[in-house]
């Protein structure tokens, strides 16, 4: 839609590239039964105040539930504040109310209850992957993660998390191009982090993170599968264990190169899992069809379309 915005004549009808439907009157591709601006072409949907009409047609964008409010110059959101002191400057907020004394007012503060000068929240891994959970993070928001467990690094890039304390949708990657994964950090160490809440071609992450605290913890016990198809690609449970430490049993070789004529180190179990060497190659060159395992323990990740058991050593491969 945008390249044809540079197509059209010097004219605004020229340029109308909206689409009006029976359903959807002002033809932004959003149905008017739930468009925030039903009369005005807004596919992005933006309400920066939250009060359920879209910033085209709200009259007062930056205060919730006004229609009638004042810019001064100092003063954007026109709440009697300006700019340079208002705890919200862009959220009109005549109260200025802090609950947790953060510096951040309430009505633009993620988490009011919680002090954090950042901004970034605390909230649990199954918080940002569980698709049941009661809280609902945006991807692009800053988190904070409490005293999640390293299952696994991978060198200058970064590292896999673990809740200990739960065992579905409990593990994430943090992506760090290096900053702890580089030699800094080591598995079973327990941490606490703030990041950016972000969602990779499939892969949950969290990137840009900060390290706050570090602690010994117990080793993670590996979850155990009892069918490894329902961790392969579109199995039933791929979403629940991805990022987690996990183990399969009795597996066979079924297609040592599934990317041939190309090779990438990887291959297949079962007719239905991958196998990676994003970590180790420790199985490299690849073990040839009919090969048995009697277990295997390894991060579930997912790359390139596809879920992959991801062993970090040859202790983690059982013959």
């Amino acid at each position: 839609d945008l390249f044809e915005l540079f197509q059209c004549e010097e004219t605004r009808e020229s340029c109308d590239i909206s689409d009006p439907t029976e359903e959807d009157a002002d033809g932004d591709g959003v149905s008017d039964e739930t468009d925030t601006c039903p009369s005005a072409y807004d596919p992005l949907q933006r309400d920066h105040d939250g009060d359920g009409t879209g910033d085209v047609c709200d009259p007062c964008p930056l205060a919730a539930d006004r229609i009638d409010c004042t810019h001064t110059p100092g003063d954007i959101d026109g709440d009697g504040f300006s700019t340079v002191i208002d705890n919200c400057p862009w959220l009109y907020n005549a109260d200025q109310l802090d609950a947790d004394d953060d510096g951040l007012g309430d009505v633009c503060d993620a988490c009011p209850e919680e002090a954090s000068a950042d901004g970034a929240c605390s909230v649990r891994i199954s918080d940002l992957r569980d698709p049941d959970s009661e809280r609902d993070i945006a991807e692009g928001s800053l988190v904070r993660l409490n005293d999640v467990v390293i299952s696994a690094i991978r060198a200058d890039v970064g590292f896999y998390v673990q809740d200990p304390s739960i065992d579905r949708y409990a593990g994430i990657f943090v992506y760090d191009g290096g900053t702890y994964s580089s030699g800094t950090l080591s598995p079973g160490v327990q941490i606490s982090i703030t990041g950016v809440y972000e969602e990779f071609f499939g892969l949950s992450e969290i990137t840009e993170p900060d390290l706050i605290s570090t602690s010994t913890a117990a080793p993670l016990a590996p979850i155990a599968i009892a069918d490894p198809c329902t961790i392969g690609t579109d199995g039933s449970m791929m979403e629940i264990y991805e990022s987690m430490w996990v183990e399969v049993g009795d597996i066979v070789v079924s297609d040592s190169n599934p990317d041939a004529p190309e090779d990438y180190g990887e291959f297949e179990v079962n007719d239905c899992l991958r196998i990676d060497d994003q970590i180790t190659d420790v199985l490299v060159p690849q073990p040839d069809v009919g090969t048995t395992f009697s277990s295997m323990r390894g991060v579930l990740t997912y790359t390139y379309s596809n879920a992959k058991l991801v062993p970090t050593s040859a202790e983690d491969i059982d013959e």
